[in-house]
């Protein structure tokens, strides 16, 4: 047992936030939230808006919940591409099941 054990069943935990990348405060919070989480025994999903020019995913800022063992997706959240992002987020919702979908922002 780590310092952080409970008793209880692992949550399957997604959190949300409208940035791409972690630089800024809401998506800085959200990265120590995803990783205390994980350090807890959840399993912890962290998703991100992906924009047009973005060619890499959160421009290698994804980098400390990659190492934590954490899951990042991105699914488009504004304009036109909204609309196939929300239907892959629905169909992620589905799927996964989760307990807690967190939304930042």
């Amino acid at each position: 047992m780590t310092a952080y054990s409970s008793p209880m069943k692992p949550l399957n935990i997604l959190h949300v936030a409208s940035h791409n990348v972690i630089q800024a405060g809401g998506a800085i919070q959200m990265m120590r939230l995803a990783r205390g989480l994980k350090e807890r025994g959840h399993h912890v999903v962290c998703a991100f808006n992906i924009r047009q020019d973005d060619d890499i995913p959160g421009r290698g800022t994804f980098t400390p919940l990659h190492e934590a063992g954490i899951e990042t997706l991105s699914f488009p959240m504004q304009r036109l591409q909204k609309y196939n992002g929300m239907l892959r987020f629905r169909r992620l919702l589905s799927a996964r099941r989760f307990d807690v979908v967190h939304a930042h922002r």
